[in-house]
C-alpha cells in the first residue's frame, strides 16, 4: 500500500519553553558589549500543555538552570563553557531524574 498511514507507536505532545538568559561583561565597555570575558546566567522550564499523559501526566516537565564563563569573539560569535543542571518530572511515583552537565559551547547571531 504507498500510500497508507502507518501507526508507528508515535505520539504527539506539546509543551511550553520559557528561556531566560542573562549575560553580564566582566569589565566595562562604552557602548554595547562587543568583546571581552562574561558570566552567563539562564534558566529555561518546560510545562506540558497538550496530551499531558503521553509524557509525565504533569504540567512541569523539566527545568534547566545553566551558568557559565565565556568570551565574547565579536558581535557574532561567543565562546563559553559552564554548568548546566537538567530536572525531568518523572511519570507517576517513578523517581525524577537529575542530570549534572558540563557543556562547552560556540554561539553565533545573525
Amino acid at each position: 500500500m504507498g500510500n497508507a498511514l502507518e501507526k508507528t507507536g508515535s505520539r504527539f505532545t506539546t509543551r511550553f519553553r520559557y528561556f531566560n538568559r542573562l549575560v553580564v561583561p566582566l569589565h566595562k565597555q562604552s557602548g554595547a558589549f562587543s568583546k571581552g570575558f562574561f558570566a552567563a546566567l539562564q534558566n529555561e522550564v518546560f510545562i506540558n500543555t497538550t496530551h499531558r499523559s503521553h509524557v509525565n501526566g504533569r504540567w512541569f516537565d523539566q527545568n534547566r538552570l545553566y551558568m557559565a564563563v565565556g568570551y565574547r569573539l565579536s558581535k557574532r560569535a561567543d565562546l563559553e563553557t559552564g554548568y548546566l543542571n537538567q530536572y525531568l518530572k518523572a511519570a507517576g511515583n517513578n523517581a525524577n531524574t537529575v542530570n549534572h552537565i558540563w557543556q562547552l559551547a560556540l554561539y553565533t547571531r545573525l
